[in-house]
This record gives structure tokens, C-alpha cells and sequence, in this order.
């Protein structure tokens, strides 16, 4: 069921934005929709340049997006593209502007958010062994789940599948660093954010996409890794 109104998620992310590392951890509100991720020049589906998290290209035909969406999840697809290419398939399936006032089209991007995410779902069930293709797999299929839970939608035929369990046992399984990260958005549990976010925290190299993202996520003040390690620390 379609619970929020596109307003009301912005209203939310402009919250989000504002608080710091330590209010974050412990915040109920939707990171994985309403921050988008840096990946340099790296291919995604189409984005509009501007200012507003959910700037989607109003020329894109959002009947591609399962398509092109599956078709970007490569096996060579670092992870946190993966995880931009998800957060922009959920906006243009679910979020998209002309949602607010068609409400075929908006049926419609509620049927490609369900179609995407059998996909992936299908996807994982075909590559089951916990080698990197099953991982990879797992992680989409989760990370998904997770981001159309927070958007306020799901779909009743996958409500007994546990999102952030798929993605907590993928970064278990690759020892994935962003998966972490990945993990510690995926849940609201202050705890587990924190060991997530130290997990991840130990295995990033400053200057990387993963530092980065890092430090505009969870870095408050923080300007750098080490300064992030300290906060964190300091918050527990």
C-alpha cells in the first residue's frame, strides 16, 4: 500500500539533511531515499542535474527502468552504484513528480517497483551459492526491499522477506566495506548502525567514493575519516 505523499518524504528528508551524525543514528526517517550517493562518472540511469534529491529526467520513458535498471547491475558494478541505481529506480517508479497528479502513471510506477523487485528477487533465488555472483544478488534484492520499505511501500506478496537481514548476510558473506555502509542505512537500530558504521569505517580509504559517502551520510562536522572514527566513537 502507497502510504506517504511525495511532500511529505521531502518535508522528511529536509530533516534528515540538517541533523547531525549522533541524531542520525538513532533517527526514523528514510536515508536510503532521501540521499543521494556520489559516484563520480560512473554509469546509473538518467539524472537531471539539479539541486533536488529527486531530480529525475522528465524525458526518461520510466517504462525502462526494470530493463535498464538490471542491465546496469553488472557483476563489475561497484557496490555503491548499485546502491544510487536502486535509490533512483525506487524515485522514478515510486516518487516521481507526475505521480502527485496521474494516477495511471502512478499505478503504473507501482507496478514497475513490484516487477523490479521480483526481478531481483528471482535473480537471487537462480544464484543461491554464497559466492560473489550470489552475494551481489542478495545485497540488490535486499537493498530494494529496504528502500521501497522506507519510501512507505510494499508489496503483500514479499512482507514475511526480512530487507535488512539480506543485506547485513551479504556484507557478512563479501566482507564488503560498502555493503556496511549499506547495512547501517538499511536499519534504525542505533546499535547496529554504529557496528555497521565502525565496520565500515575500518576498511575505507580516505579519498575513496566509500569516504566520501561516508562523511556526507554520517559525518556531521566531520570533514574526514579520522575525524568520523573519533565521532563515532564518542556517540557510542
Amino acid at each position: 500500500m502507497f502510504r506517504r505523499t511525495n511532500g511529505s518524504v521531502r518535508y522528511a528528508c529536509v530533516l534528515l539533511a540538517c541533523l547531525t551524525m549522533a541524531q542520525l543514528t538513532a533517527l526514523a526517517g528514510q536515508p536510503l531515499i532521501c540521499h543521494p550517493y556520489t559516484i563520480g562518472d560512473a554509469p546509473s540511469l538518467p539524472w537531471s542535474n539539479g539541486a533536488d534529491k529527486f531530480s529525475v529526467k522528465s524525458d526518461y520513458d520510466v517504462n525502462r527502468v526494470v530493463n535498464d535498471t538490471l542491465a546496469l547491475l553488472t557483476p563489475s558494478t561497484r557496490v555503491i552504484v548499485r546502491m544510487e541505481t536502486l535509490r533512483r529506480a525506487a524515485i522514478y517508479t515510486l516518487w516521481h513528480p507526475r505521480n502527485n497528479y496521474d494516477a495511471a502513471h502512478k499505478t503504473r510506477g507501482q507496478q514497475l517497483a513490484d516487477e523490479l523487485l521480483t526481478q531481483l528477487l528471482t535473480r537471487m533465488q537462480a544464484n543461491a551459492r554464497k559466492d560473489a555472483a550470489g552475494t551481489l544478488a542478495m545485497f540488490d534484492a535486499g537493498y530494494l526491499l529496504s528502500t521501497f520499505r522506507q519510501s512507505g511501500w510494499q508489496a503483500k506478496q514479499h512482507a514475511h522477506l526480512d530487507a535488512y537481514a539480506m543485506v547485513r548476510q551479504a556484507a557478512e558473506q563479501s566482507g564488503d566495506a560498502t555493503m556496511e555502509f549499506a547495512a547501517a542505512l538499511s536499519t534504525y537500530d542505533k546499535a547496529l548502525r554504529h557496528a555497521h558504521l565502525q565496520k565500515a569505517l575500518a576498511n575505507a580509504s580516505e579519498g575513496s567514493l566509500l569516504a566520501r559517502n561516508l562523511v556526507s551520510h554520517f559525518g556531521g562536522q566531520s570533514h574526514n575519516l579520522a575525524e568520523m572514527r573519533a565521532n563515532l566513537g564518542a556517540t557510542q
